[in-house]
C-alpha cells in the first residue's frame, strides 16, 4: 500500500484547480521516478528475448508494414488525390495508434503497475507520466518510418510534417483522458481493458484512416465531427494539401481533449484514496 501523505479521504473533495496543480507539481517532482518506471515497462520489457531491444523498434511498425505490403500487392487503390496510398494510410495509422495505445495503456496502467504502487515507492502521477512516455516513444519510431515511406515514394519533406506531433499530442491526451477514468473501473473488473481493446480495434475503421468520411447520414455525420477524425483529417489535409484546418476542426480537435483531460485528472485524484483498497 502506498504511503503518500497526499492520499487520504479528504482529497475526495479536492477542487478543480487544486487537482491540476497537484498533477503538474508531482509530474515535475517525480520526473526521475517516471523515467525509471518507463524504462522498466518499455526499455527492459524484452530484455530476456533473443532480439532484445530490437523489438522496441519492430513492434510499433509491424501493423504499418502490413498495410504497406498490402498496398504494394494492389489490395488497396493506388493513390488518393495524387497521394500514394501507402503514404496516406501510414499517416492516418500513426495518428490513430497514438490514440488507441494511450487509451489501452491508461485503461490498464493501474493493474499493470500494481507492484510499483503497492511497494510504496511509486507515486501515481509518476506512473501516469511513465505511461504517457510509451505512446510518445512509439510515435517517434513511427514518425521516422513515415518519413522513410515519404522519401521512398519520392515526395518532398517540409515543415508541414511538424503538424504530426501536434496531432499526436491531442490524440494522446484524448485517449489518456478516457483511459484514466476507465482505469479505476478496470481495477474492479479486468473485463474493462478487454472491451476497450476490442472497441479500439474496430474504431480504427470508423476513424477516417482509410478514407474520408462523407457526412451523408446521421451516423456518418457524428463520426465526421468526432475529435479523432477531426484531428486525423486536419493533419492529413495540412501535410498533403497545404490546407489549414477550419475553425470547426480546430475547435472539435483541441477543446474536447483538453477539457476531458483536466476533468479526468480531477476525477482520478478524488477517488485516489479508494484506489489503494483495490491494489
Amino acid at each position: 500500500m502506498t504511503n503518500d501523505p497526499d492520499i487520504s479521504p479528504k482529497h475526495a473533495s479536492i477542487g478543480y484547480f487544486q487537482a491540476q496543480s497537484k498533477f503538474f507539481r508531482e509530474a515535475w517532482q517525480y520526473r526521475i521516478l517516471a523515467i525509471s518506471v518507463f524504462r522498466h515497462n518499455y526499455i527492459f520489457l524484452h530484455k530476456d528475448t533473443l532480439l532484445g531491444i530490437v523489438w522496441i523498434f519492430v513492434n510499433p511498425c509491424i501493423p504499418i508494414f502490413i498495410y504497406i505490403i498490402l498496398q504494394y500487392m494492389n489490395i488497396f487503390s493506388s493513390n488518393y488525390n495524387g497521394i500514394p496510398r501507402a503514404v496516406f494510410l501510414t499517416l492516418g495509422l500513426i495518428l490513430y495508434y497514438s490514440f488507441s495505445e494511450s487509451l489501452n495503456g491508461f485503461t490498464s496502467f493501474l493493474s499493470h503497475n500494481k507492484t510499483f504502487l503497492k511497494s510504496g515507492g511509486s507515486n501515481k502521477t509518476a506512473v501516469i507520466c511513465a505511461t504517457f512516455l510509451i505512446p510518445l516513444s512509439n510515435f517517434s519510431i513511427r514518425f521516422v518510418l513515415f518519413v522513410s515511406v515519404v522519401l521512398l515514394n519520392k515526395m518532398t519533406i517540409g515543415p508541414e510534417m511538424l503538424m504530426l506531433p501536434v496531432g499526436f499530442l491531442f490524440l494522446t491526451i484524448l485517449g489518456s483522458s478516457i483511459g484514466l477514468v476507465l482505469s479505476v473501473f478496470n481495477l474492479i473488473t479486468r473485463d474493462i481493458a478487454n472491451f476497450v481493446s476490442m472497441i479500439g480495434f474496430y474504431l480504427l475503421f470508423a476513424s477516417g484512416v482509410f478514407a474520408l468520411i462523407e457526412p451523408t447520414s446521421t451516423f456518418l455525420t457524428i463520426l465526421a465531427h468526432s475529435p479523432i477524425y477531426m484531428i486525423i483529417d486536419g493533419v492529413r489535409q495540412f501535410v498533403f494539401f497545404d490546407q489549414y484546418p477550419n475553425g470547426l476542426s480546430v475547435l472539435f480537435g483541441t477543446v474536447p481533449p483538453l477539457v476531458l483531460f483536466s476533468f479526468s485528472i480531477l476525477a482520478f485524484y478524488r477517488v485516489e484514496y479508494r484506489i489503494n483498497s483495490f491494489l
